[in-house]
């Protein structure tokens, strides 16, 4: 069907244009009066016939047609490639399933439009039969295939799998309208085979040097009544030449008794964190007679030792009852390690500290000028604490939190109460409340001027009269964190606290959140690498077998603002020596990497970076666990698979039988082509015929006039 833009009378006109345009060129034409007048007819014929047509063209002709488009019925098959599959195969009967599910695609891909998806840790297109996933999620699979092919033609889905899943929801009850039958393929073993499993390890990932920790493991059993085992803990270590042994720790107290067909028990161990570092441990079984797979005797962990320990000086005027509850205090938490000196007795060097609590110190008689400026210089920070012996004058000038002004070696009794408005680490309500029922402490008498960069956690209640007057007092001036107690006497408060709670829980945690708060520096680097703490709440730089290696890096410049000019190279290392290069990309303003995944082990990395001339490294420690989901359950579930397929309305068929799978597809009338009529409508200007039209009637007019001998 033809239409056109302008009226389709205006058809007259065309013709008459190239009749005209005929006549004009041919009316004074001698060089044909030999020629035959049939010819010269031919050529006006021709030339008419061509303008003709070129001009219709100038009327827009359209062309309407009618398309037909067939779509196939989508048939998906879906192949399962984790681990478990491979356990329930033998070589020889995986490659005759192997060579059956390709004889069946190329059967429906006939009829059909046969897409092939692998899953397990990941969904994949295309057919995969290594049978190397570590997990099994079929709720993930459904999930994917629904939300792409639900407003498509979907014909049929095959699943083989052997029905066991490790990861995510049962996908029975999970809610996916498919319009399609699920058939599956049922593979692996249902019958409950003979099998030691070494399953979940307890243990805390991150422990602190010279502590004890503990290992639990659950051992299950099937079908190995009668029968004994034991076990080993091993640790791995790193010779000369760069190989890696494990060398035996622990082992059970003679053999373990399997006394039930079907046996679980748990296997414990106490360990002393000797060593500082990621620590890789081994924990094994020994092998059981008629055992299926021997995969699952063994698991490695890695437990990261760390010397968390602050180191903190207590230096005094003199001995005082505050100094012995101040000890006391943090030594109650063992992440604190305390060295208590007298000011005229100290020698040590004060930046192997974290932190410098000075008591009464600035003295009149002990003024420890040179302390204070080194204190100041290397940004250690300090905890004063006043009282009696305390130079006041010397105080105001050794720190920049607060001010007291006309003191003259006088002193208040006050009581505290806490600020709402204090935010930097939190106390519990009731111990606020508790707080403000202590006894007094003398704190010095006069006018207290606080800077604009002080936080007041604790203000003076003098009588029942609260007052702004700073108690406990914080400041962090040019990255220099000073903590400020304006009170002689907390050995009262230790007391207290005691007398009425049967503990000193309140004060050693006032005093440790305060030595906690000032004793953690911030990251003032200029050069940074981050690893992102794991969504299942794992630390940072711990990661999966089958999750990639992801960091971050930052560069700051003079004025701490983010930049990402430079290029910056990282190179990992794994324990044993093997190096792998990498180059972050640049982000908008940082930069980021994904390196992928790495074998289970121990890494170490260096970043670098070149800037304003200076090489900037940043270096750091990950972990890579193994991950054993797949060895721990070798029992194919057919149960899941019939349960899928009455659902959705398929069938369950086994490896021998996969074939038989294209007959019953071919059987269902619903599974159908869909068939789509649109009409088509385009500019016949755009046809080549057309093109091809007028410069075959011009040619052979050419043609024609040369050979009659025109021009």
């Amino acid at each position: 069907m033809i239409s056109f833009e302008y009226p389709a009378w205006f058809i007259i006109f065309c013709l008459a244009l190239g009749v005209l345009g005929s006549w004009l060129l041919y009316r004074k034409e001698k060089t044909f009066q030999e020629a035959r007048v049939a010819i010269v007819y031919l050529l006006r014929i021709l030339r008419g016939l061509a303008i003709a047509v070129i001009a219709i063209l100038l009327l827009g002709p359209l062309l309407q047609h009618q398309q037909t488009e067939t779509e196939k019925p989508v048939v998906i098959f879906a192949q399962d490639n984790s681990m478990s599959v491979k356990a329930g195969l033998s070589p020889s009967d995986s490659i005759d399933y192997s060579a059956k599910v390709k004889q069946l695609i190329q059967s429906l891909e006939e009829n059909y439009d046969v897409r092939t998806y692998s899953f397990g840790q990941e969904i994949k297109e295309g057919l995969s039969m290594d049978f190397t996933d570590k997990v099994t999620n079929i709720s993930r699979f459904f999930s994917e295939i629904y939300n792409l092919y639900s407003g498509q033609n979907l014909g049929a889905m095959i699943l083989a799998t052997d029905g066991i899943y490790n990861q995510g929801s049962n996908p029975v009850y999970a809610n996916f309208n498919f319009n399609a039958p699920v058939y599956a393929v049922a593979l692996g073993d249902t019958l409950a085979q003979k099998d030691l499993v070494l399953g979940k390890i307890y243990y805390n990932q991150i422990v602190y040097l010279k502590d004890k920790f503990q290992i639990k493991a659950d051992v299950s059993a099937t079908n190995l009544s009668g029968q004994s085992f034991g076990w080993t803990l091993s640790q791995a270590t790193i010779d000369a030449s760069g190989k890696k042994t494990f060398n035996e720790l622990k082992r059970s107290n003679g053999p373990i008794t399997i006394n039930e067909g079907s046996f679980q028990t748990t296997i414990e161990t106490t360990l002393d964190a000797k060593q500082t570092g990621i620590q890789h441990y081994r924990l094994e079984l020994s092998p059981v007679d008629g055992e299926a797979t021997l995969v699952n005797n063994a698991q490695d962990i890695f437990i990261d030792v760390l010397d968390g320990r602050q180191k903190i000086l207590l230096l005094a005027h003199a001995p005082h009852p505050d100094v012995h509850a101040l000890k006391q205090a943090i030594e109650s938490n063992k992440n604190y390690e305390v060295h208590f000196h007298l000011s005229r007795t100290f020698r040590a060097n004060v930046s192997e500290y974290n932190l410098v609590i000075l008591h009464q110190l600035p003295s009149v008689s002990q003024r420890i000028t040179g302390l204070l400026k080194k204190l100041k210089e290397e940004r250690i920070s300090t905890l004063f604490i006043l009282g009696n012996q305390s130079a006041i004058a010397a105080f105001n000038a050794a720190q920049g939190g607060i001010k007291i002004k006309g003191n003259r070696n006088n002193f208040n009794e006050v009581q505290s109460y806490a600020d709402p408005a204090f935010s930097a680490f939190q106390l519990p309500d009731q111990h606020k409340a508790d707080l403000e029922r202590f006894p007094p402490v003398l704190s010095p008498f006069g006018q207290y001027q606080l800077a604009p960069t002080s936080k007041v956690l604790l203000h003076q209640k003098i009588g029942s009269v609260r007052s702004k007057y700073p108690l406990l007092t914080f400041n962090n001036l040019n990255n220099h964190k000073t903590g400020i107690f304006a009170g002689e006497g907390l050995w009262r408060w230790r007391l207290y606290d005691y007398l009425h709670h049967d503990n000193h829980e309140l004060t050693n945690s006032l005093i440790n959140k305060t030595i906690q708060y000032l004793s953690i520096k911030e990251d003032k680097r200029k050069f940074r690498v981050s690893l992102p703490k794991n969504l299942a709440g794992r630390r940072a730089g711990n990661f999966n077998e089958n999750e990639p290696i992801t960091m971050d890096a930052e560069l700051y410049d003079d004025n701490y603002e983010l930049i990402n000019e430079p290029d910056v190279s990282l190179l990992i290392k794994n324990d044993e020596g093997k190096e792998f290069p990498f180059e972050f990309s640049k982000t908008a303003n940082a930069y980021t990497l994904v390196a992928g995944q790495f074998p289970y082990g121990n890494y170490s990395y260096q970043a670098q970076t070149t800037y304003n001339g200076k090489v900037l490294t940043h270096s750091g420690q990950f972990t890579v666990n193994p991950l054993r989901l797949e060895s721990l359950n070798s029992q194919a579930n057919h149960n899941l698979l019939h349960l899928l397929s009455n659902k959705y309305e398929g069938k369950v068929v086994y490896p021998a039988e996969v074939l038989t799978l294209s007959d019953q597809i071919q059987s269902k009338e619903e599974i159908r082509p869909v068939y789509y009529h649109t009409l088509k409508t385009e500019a016949m200007i755009n046809l080549k015929m057309i093109f091809g039209i007028i410069l075959g009637l011009l040619s052979i007019e050419w043609f024609t006039r040369k050979w009659q001998g025109g021009y």
